[in-house]
């Protein structure tokens, strides 16, 4: 499917977008006022977000995506080990 570097930059992305929804977005998640440079914590959140579920719907994207395309990788592999025994045994 994808056999290039950068695909493994998806997985790093949903790990810091989940992080990012757990800590922001959804129930008992910080609310945060900027004030200057720095950011002050004014609350905690009773409920999710409206953005939580569109959130947590682009995470599970990624990662099946992920998956999808390591098992694909996983089967190029062991073809080439296949096709390398059969070119021995001939």
């Amino acid at each position: 499917m994808i056999n290039y570097p950068w695909i493994n930059l998806l997985i790093v992305f949903a790990v810091i977008l989940t992080l990012i929804t757990r800590l922001f977005f959804m129930k008992n998640g910080f609310i945060l006022e900027m004030k200057g440079a720095l950011p002050k914590i004014l609350g905690r959140r009773k409920e999710d977000s409206k953005w939580a579920k569109h959130l947590r719907i682009a995470i599970g994207a990624a990662v099946v995506f992920y998956v999808i395309d390591m098992f694909i990788l996983f089967l190029q592999h062991e073809a080439e080990g296949l096709q390398q025994q059969i070119g021995g045994m001939s």
